[in-house]
């Protein structure tokens, strides 16, 4: 059956679903979650044309009457992308003050793992110490140490299980599988129904206008992908200052920066990928330079600054990454021919 890989998002303890087999029995799958996962949304271009639209009339009531920081704050208190949008197309005056929070909350929900630290792990680690230096705090050790601690005291005694692998396997919770993303799709809808069948109190024959029902599926989204600035496309290591240009990767067929950045976090104890690999490549997939990282995907132009100076400047790693990727793709055209149309992992 070969190893059990993870890809594991350690802050927020996360992890796709269970993949079996060597490194090359699922590295050539899309991966498009976990690129929507790390990919930088933007607001809808429509926001700004429904407030240049008309006149600004502040809805009846006292809450319109409020400063706009209390407005912020009530914002502030609402978490989830459905509740802040609700909010928000209720009237032009709240639309504009909550365009920032739309953002904020679009951001947690469709691309959650921007900044976190993301490792593909491979459960012949054995150790923590065979993992990359500085991946897990202190805390973190302590916990993995003390929950393997209670089960390698019994009979079924297993040094083994003390790994970062084991204890995602047993206690992060499952993404990226086809229940978690219809769960996504059928909430969108569920919000989306909800809305429709709005009436007001004492009107039973007055619903929603169908600008409202526009404005929120815009805002919202269907559960699966966000709306994304234009421009060049890049993948961004925070921890580092590299990146990878999408348009650089231009010779492996179906290769996108999902596959760049999985072949630079792999992490495993063993040598095998079970594909054609030269070993100065095969050394680089098993012990990936930015396993452990922080990362975001966005586009050329909108480089994060990296320090509150600016001191610090972007590397382009484009090249190097190309470089391997091409080697996987052209050594092993049947494994990349047989999941290229895979459904999404």
């Amino acid at each position: 059956m070969g190893p059990l890989w993870q890809i594991i998002n350690v802050d927020r303890r996360e992890a796709n679903t269970n993949i079996w087999g060597q490194l090359g029995a699922w590295f050539f799958y899309p991966h498009d979650q976990l690129i929507s996962h790390l990919s930088v949304p933007c607001l809808p271009e429509e926001i700004d044309e429904w407030l240049t639209e008309g006149t600004t009339i502040p809805p009846p009531g006292p809450i319109s009457k409020l400063p706009a920081e209390l407005i912020h704050d009530i914002f502030d208190e609402l978490l989830d992308l459905h509740e802040v949008v609700y909010l928000s197309i209720t009237c032009k005056l709240f639309l504009s003050i909550g365009k920032s929070h739309i953002l904020r909350a679009t951001k947690s929900y469709y691309a959650p793992w921007i900044g976190c630290r993301l490792i593909a792990l491979s459960d012949d680690t054995e150790t923590l110490d065979d993992l990359p230096s500085g991946l897990l705090t202190g805390a973190e050790r302590n916990e993995i140490e003390a929950a393997e601690s209670a089960r390698t005291d019994g009979p079924d005694a297993d040094e083994h299980e003390k790994t970062l692998s084991c204890l995602s396997r047993t206690s992060f919770e499952r993404v990226f599988h086809t229940a978690w993303r219809m769960h996504r799709s059928n909430v969108a809808v569920q919000h989306h129904y909800r809305i429709c069948n709005w009436t007001v109190p004492d009107e039973p024959d007055r619903g929603p206008a169908g600008g409202d029902t526009r404005m929120f599926r815009t805002l919202y989204g269907d559960g699966r992908r966000a709306t994304y600035p234009e421009g060049t496309r890049v993948l961004c290591n925070l921890s580092k200052g590299e990146y990878v240009r999408e348009d650089g990767l231009t010779s492996p067929k179906y290769v996108n920066l999902a596959h760049a950045l999985l072949s630079r976090i792999c992490w495993s104890a063993s040598t095998d990928v079970g594909m054609a690999c030269e070993d100065g490549f095969r050394a680089q997939l098993t012990r990936g330079p930015w396993a452990g990282d922080r990362f975001c995907i966005t586009t050329l132009e909108l480089l994060p600054e990296l320090d509150s100076e600016g001191s610090r400047s972007w590397t382009n790693v484009t090249r190097e990454v190309h470089t391997l990727l091409s080697h996987m793709w052209n050594n092993n055209e049947r494994l990349w021919n047989v999941y290229r149309s895979a459904p999404s992992r």
